[in-house]
């Protein structure tokens, strides 16, 4: 996760990836998103834009559905 700059503003960026493609899922006015870690499992909604070469969620809708998973990252 990382801060961005966006017109003036600093939106949460949260980068998923997995393996085969990667989206970029960027919140406006938050800091922090509680539950999220790396390994967790969540479903992300909303409308795709491409914008710098990337696929963007802006403001998606967030449902977290598993737990933290930590096979390819060693706690």
């Amino acid at each position: 996760m990382i801060l961005g700059h966006w017109t003036g503003t600093r939106p949460l960026e949260v980068t998923i990836d997995d393996g085969t493609a990667s989206i970029v899922l960027v919140f406006f006015g938050r800091e922090c998103l509680a539950g999220i870690d790396i390994g967790r499992r969540l479903v992300a909604a909303g409308t795709i834009v491409r914008r710098t070469g990337r696929f963007i969620l802006m403001n998606p809708s967030l449902w977290l559905t598993g737990p933290v998973t930590r096979t390819d990252h060693p706690a």
